[in-house]
């Protein structure tokens, strides 16, 4: 399974104030509030572990199909960070996920997989956000479709097999992230 995160720096500059008391607390264990405040760049830190958080949510949720908002159960784990990329494990109870972070200066992109590893079979579309960015994907990603099921969660299907396909869908700000595996769901 597939989940993706991304983040507009510039738009969280003005919604989230991290720095505020308790937000840290209400969002990360105290590993991770260490790992922030010690950190070279914590802005960037703060919006890469959010992004590990909310794209391995997104695995938990296509598995289980319960929404539920309790980030300091998704714990992260650093594995590598550099200036343009982090790796990283998210745990929630028996679930590892594996993370892959893309560092820009405009935004930050995550993308999750509970697999082991990531397949060179990850298709990433990302455009400029529009409202009627599934048309779009359609329009531009000629053989697959991306349309909503009955849980109202994206999918993809493969318009030569009629095969559904793992996808991620991620939106903040100016920029909107699909992704999807090429190899069809089993």
């Amino acid at each position: 399974m597939l989940g993706n995160d991304i983040v507009d720096l510039n738009l969280a500059k003005i919604q989230s104030n991290w720095r505020r008391k308790n937000y840290l607390s209400k969002i990360f264990t105290e590993d991770e509030q260490q790992l922030i405040l010690s950190a070279e760049n914590p802005d960037v830190l703060v919006w890469v572990l959010w992004s590990m958080k909310e794209s391995a949510y997104k695995i938990y949720n296509r598995k289980t199909n319960e929404r539920l908002f309790n980030p300091l159960a998704f714990q992260c784990i650093i594995l590598v960070l550099n200036n343009n990329v982090a790796k990283g494990l998210v745990k929630y109870n028996t679930l590892k996920i594996l993370t892959s972070s893309e560092l820009k200066p405009g935004f930050i992109h995550t993308i999750a997989t509970d697999g082991i590893l990531f397949s060179k079979k990850i298709k990433i579309w990302s455009n400029q956000y529009h409202l009627n960015y599934p048309a779009i994907f359609n329009e531009q990603i000629t053989d697959y479709h991306i349309y909503k099921n009955i849980h109202n969660l994206p999918e993809v299907k493969n318009f030569h097999n009629n095969l559904l396909h793992d996808v991620s869908v991620s939106h903040h700000g100016n920029y909107v992230c699909i992704v999807f595996n090429d190899e069809p769901v089993h």
